[in-house]
């Protein structure tokens, strides 16, 4: 099915505005350049929508850990990406490995430091 390029824009911003409507930001963020993408790599509608979702599900994971960042209100900003491994910080390889291999939150591990009642 052929469309003009008029009539491509116009389908495009109506289903940019769908997915506004429908609070899929990451979907719509990822549109326009996934429809560059489908055509230049001639993606089936399965592809296409796939990576459509994929764009979805890391937008919110990725407002979500931004979220909890800010919530936590952490004394330092830091990151793994941060983290200078040659400095000698009493971890041995192993366990530098350990903590790069961290992706997500949930496999982080929090203690707070025991206070004494009087």
């Amino acid at each position: 099915m052929c469309f003009s390029a008029a009539n491509r824009v116009k389908m495009e911003q109506s289903t940019a505005t769908l997915l506004m409507d429908l609070k899929l930001q990451g979907m719509r963020g990822s549109l326009s350049q996934r429809l560059k993408h489908g055509a230049e790599a001639d993606l089936g509608y399965e592809d296409f929508l796939s990576l459509l979702l994929q764009d979805e599900l890391d937008y919110r994971r990725n407002t979500r850990i931004q979220r909890l960042l800010r919530a936590a209100t952490l004394r330092q900003a830091a990151s793994l990406e941060s983290l200078d491994l040659p400095t000698q910080r009493g971890l041995d390889k192993k366990q530098r490995h350990a903590v790069v291999k961290i992706r997500q939150p949930r496999n982080l591990q929090y203690s707070l430091p025991k206070t004494r009642q009087k």
